[in-house]
């Protein structure tokens, strides 16, 4: 029994030394806020420019203006760090890219073989079925060069690219 007398003892000064140190604190506190409202309450004696003339801060606000702000704020969230900027470096734009050949507008319906080793081929461009050769123009934009491999070989004009269009190979 006595044993857990003396625990108890110890654990209620505990608690009460605990209680007596947040009572400081709250003290502590309470003078600081005190101190505090006391210099608010206090004239500010800070000019700050306004059109050209020095007006105190204490004027505006008995005028119902804002108080003046210092021309200078500091960002208080800022990233600080202890590395040293990165340089800027500046680079020139990229070029512009070439100038490309538009997709194929044609889509294939067809070959018809005939006994030659020149056959004819229907494309479909829109709602236009054309029947067209090797060395044939179409609309003065494409060229028909050459068939071979189950490829339709075109050269699109006005920018001579070379483009190729899929037919499928001979049975």
């Amino acid at each position: 029994m006595k044993r857990l007398g003396t625990s108890f003892r110890r654990y209620r000064l505990a608690l009460l030394l605990g209680l007596l140190g947040l009572i400081g604190l709250e003290a502590l506190h309470l003078h600081r806020l005190e101190t505090a409202a006391e210099d608010a309450d206090a004239p500010r004696q800070r000019l700050a420019p306004l059109n050209g003339q020095a007006v105190s801060t204490v004027a505006n606000s008995q005028k119902g203006e804002p108080p003046a702000v210092d021309a200078e704020i500091k960002d208080i969230f800022a990233v600080r760090t202890w590395e040293p900027p990165k340089p800027v470096i500046k680079t020139k734009p990229l070029p512009p890219p070439p100038p490309q050949a538009p997709p194929i507008p044609f889509r294939i319906l067809g070959k018809i073989a005939d006994n030659d080793k020149n056959p004819t081929f229907l494309l479909l461009k829109g709602e236009r079925v054309l029947s067209v050769r090797v060395g044939d123009t179409i609309d003065d934009t494409y060229l028909i060069e050459k068939y071979e491999g189950g490829q339709l070989h075109l050269r699109y004009q006005p920018l001579n690219i070379h483009q190729t269009l899929f037919v499928g190979t001979d049975p």
